[in-house]
C-alpha cells in the first residue's frame, strides 16, 4: 500500500488497451459546429474577410460537400448548422479552415494559423433542437451588439440575400424525422 492507503497496481492489473471505436455517423442529420479564431484575433471584424468566409461556405455547398441549414460569421468565430453530404465533418472543417487561412494570409501579407486547433460539434437529433440551434446562431450578432435584427446581419443565413437548405431539408424527404 502507498502512503494514502491505496494498493499499488501491478502490471497484470492494468486494463487491456481498447481498440478505437468508430465515430458515430451523423450523415443525414444536422450538425452544429463552432470554431474559433486563434486567441486574440478577430479577423472577421473586417467586412471583406467576413465576406470571404461566407463565400467559402457557399463554395463548399456548391461543391456538394455539405448543405447549409444556418450559419453566422462573427468577428472571432463561426457557427454552422450543416448537413454532411460528400465529405465528412473533419474534411469539411479542414477545407474551410485551410482555405480561409491561406486566403487571409495572402491578402493580409501575414503567415500562420488563423484558427484555433479543432472545433466543437454537436449532432442535432431532433427538429426542435435544430430550430433552437438556428435561433441561437442567427441571434448571436444581436446579442453581441452587431445588428438590431437577425436579418440585418450580412454574414448570417438570416439575411434575406442568403440561401439555405433549411426549407428543403425540413419539407419532408431529406429529413430523418419525416421519413
Amino acid at each position: 500500500m502507498d502512503r494514502r492507503g491505496f494498493q499499488a497496481r501491478r502490471e497484470s492489473d492494468k486494463m487491456p488497451a481498447l481498440k478505437h471505436l468508430s465515430p458515430i455517423t451523423t450523415h443525414g442529420y444536422p450538425v452544429f459546429v463552432t470554431t474559433n479564431a486563434r486567441r486574440g484575433l478577430a479577423p472577421f471584424s473586417n467586412p471583406q474577410h467576413a465576406s470571404m468566409m461566407t463565400e467559402a461556405l457557399y463554395a463548399g455547398r456548391a461543391s456538394g460537400w455539405f448543405g447549409i441549414l444556418a450559419f453566422v460569421v462573427m468577428p472571432n468565430h463561426l457557427h454552422l448548422l450543416l448537413l454532411q453530404e460528400t465529405k465528412k465533418l473533419p474534411q469539411i472543417m479542414q477545407g474551410l479552415k485551410g482555405a480561409s487561412s491561406r486566403w487571409m494570409n495572402e491578402t493580409a501579407g501575414v503567415s500562420g494559423s488563423l484558427w484555433q486547433p479543432g472545433y466543437y460539434d454537436y449532432a442535432v437529433d431532433t427538429e426542435q433542437k435544430a430550430a433552437t440551434k438556428r435561433r441561437y446562431l442567427e441571434w448571436n450578432p444581436i446579442r453581441a451588439g452587431l445588428a438590431s435584427q437577425p436579418e440585418d446581419s450580412p454574414f448570417s443565413s438570416a439575411h434575406p440575400d442568403r440561401e439555405t437548405d433549411w426549407a428543403q431539408y425540413f419539407s419532408g424527404l431529406a429529413s430523418p424525422w419525416r421519413r
